[in-house]
């Protein structure tokens, strides 16, 4: 896509870098996808049939999606590497966490505030990123730290006293979303050091890691369902469908499901590519959801699930989140200028044997003559 762009309009977009036209579009993707994704799991929670987390209906989206974008693909099967495949094991047992926990929490606070509560995953991305990759944090990172762990504090608090809902189920489901998001940034930070290290086979590496993940938490969620959901198919999915609700419109959102779930790992997998801020900068991409899902989700599911609506505690604690998150990014770029910029040496061995066109450009080197 982003080759097609460069090629077919003029403009400023013409001079812009092919890398960094891909940092655009898939940080578009995985925000759009991301958005998407969240929303259809509250729907899918109202047509009633993914209702019940144990059935990991839509837990085994992210998996089963990105399994499906990389399965044709034979040039990542030929690539495959054992080191590789052994490194991965912790992150499909932290990503299936993920994926149960985000589940538990959204069916119990909403999508909006699970939203609110995964923006903490810049707060441990950042502090993961420090102690385990090294990354400097400054004291205007800190202070925007500190800022968001009060305002995501502010509306927890907050969607303990919405009127109408159960504290017990809204604590369990702020607690779930808690766990959720210390999966995912120990996802974020362990795929971007993998994908940091260095690569010479032909295919790109965060597609041949996404598809090693996909393939082995495919197996897993097969299991499971076999063993565990399919013999109780009755009790956790028939049972629970909203009057109404069609086998052709459930199979027709979950086709569409599956296919957003893979833009949105994929997408995932190139964000933590570009460079050692991966992980943060995903992270900062889910914060931004965030802004925009709060008010979707009240707009959309307020009138069936009380947990969906907004109070004036839980804006103000989701407006200070996105400052603190504007603060991060402010301060963490000031920062990071004084950092060493990656070669094009390293890019070329994350990404693979790609042509220089495809990384940012013809790459020129010039050596300054020596005089006589």
């Amino acid at each position: 896509l982003a080759q097609v762009l460069g090629t077919s309009t003029g403009g400023a977009m013409a001079n812009v870098s092919s890398e960094r036209r891909v940092f655009i579009i898939t940080n578009v993707c995985f925000l759009v996808a991301g958005i998407t994704q969240t929303l259809m799991n509250s729907q899918f929670d109202d047509m009633g049939f993914a209702k019940k987390s144990e059935n990991f209906i839509n837990a085994m989206g992210n998996p089963v999606g990105q399994f499906l974008f990389a399965a044709f693909d034979l040039r990542l099967w030929k690539n495959w590497h054992m080191q590789l495949v052994w490194y991965a094991v912790p992150i499909v047992v932290f990503e299936l966490g993920c994926n149960l926990f985000s589940q538990i929490s959204i069916a119990r606070v909403g999508s909006g505030m699970f939203q609110v509560i995964y923006s903490f995953v810049v707060v441990l991305n950042g502090l993961l990123s420090h102690f385990c990759l090294g990354r400097t944090l400054g004291w205007g990172s800190w202070l925007a730290v500190f800022f968001i762990c009060g305002a995501v504090a502010l509306s927890a608090m907050a969607q303990l006293a919405l009127p109408g809902s159960d504290p017990t189920t809204q604590a369990i489901g702020l607690g779930a979303g808690l766990i959720s998001t210390g999966f995912v940034s120990a996802v974020y930070v362990m795929s971007n050091f993998l994908l940091a290290t260095p690569w010479e086979k032909s295919a790109p590496k965060p597609m041949v890691l996404a598809q090693i993940v996909g393939v082995m938490e495919t197996i897993v969620i097969s299991i499971y369902m076999v063993s565990y959901v399919v013999p109780n198919w009755q009790r956790l999915v028939v049972d629970e469908i909203t009057p109404g609700t069609t086998s052709l419109s459930i199979g027709l959102w979950y086709a569409a499901y599956l296919f957003v779930c893979g833009v949105h790992q994929y997408s995932f997998y190139f964000s933590c590519s570009l460079g050692p801020a991966g992980a943060v900068t995903a992270g900062v991409n889910k914060c931004v959801q965030t802004a925009i899902l709060f008010f979707l989700s009240s707009a959309f599911f307020c009138d069936t699930n009380s947990s969906q609506c907004l109070s004036i505690a839980k804006i103000w604690g989701a407006i200070g989140v996105c400052v603190g998150v504007l603060l991060y990014g402010f301060f963490g770029a000031l920062e990071g200028r004084g950092a060493r910029v990656q070669s094009p040496r390293s890019r070329q061995s994350l990404l693979g044997t790609m042509d220089s066109a495809e990384l940012d450009g013809p790459i020129e080197i010039r050596e300054k003559p020596v005089e006589a």
